[in-house]
């Protein structure tokens, strides 16, 4: 079904927090699209199987778990966040910190920055009004 979905969509977001419902079927079709579509994931404790997707956004538990455990300060976070960025391929990783904001580690590339820019704009309202509610 997500093969499908090629060239009518500009993008995939895959949020599922622990409830199952990204079977290992899901993960493997959004894996295939990634490198002709964004891929923004939204995993609880997962994070690890999405590997290859273009942009994940785990909460600063989750990332910490991915990352093998809490770094011991604001360099080691530094490094570590960087490291995973690496290690799952993606092109960017937004670790969201609550009352600490929020850490962004980014492969940077001018097509990557424009269609992210242009995704996020698009899902924006959709995300802010999620939130409130």
């Amino acid at each position: 079904a997500v093969e499908a979905l090629r060239g009518q969509v500009d993008g995939v977001i895959v949020s599922d927090y622990g409830y199952d419902t990204c079977t290992a079927e899901v993960v493997a079709a959004v894996r295939a699209l990634a490198p002709a579509l964004p891929v923004l994931v939204d995993s609880r404790h997962r994070l690890r199987e999405f590997a290859g997707a273009t942009l994940a956004t785990p909460n600063e538990e989750e990332f910490e778990s991915a990352a093998g455990g809490p770094p011991a300060d604001e360099r080691a976070l530094v490094a570590a966040g960087e490291r995973l960025r690496q290690d799952l391929g993606l092109k960017a990783l937004c670790v969201t910190r609550g009352n600490k904001g929020m850490l962004l580690f980014e492969k940077l590339s001018s097509s990557f920055t424009s269609s992210f820019k242009s995704l996020c704009s698009e899902f924006w309202p959709y995300l802010k009004n999620n939130e409130e509610s």
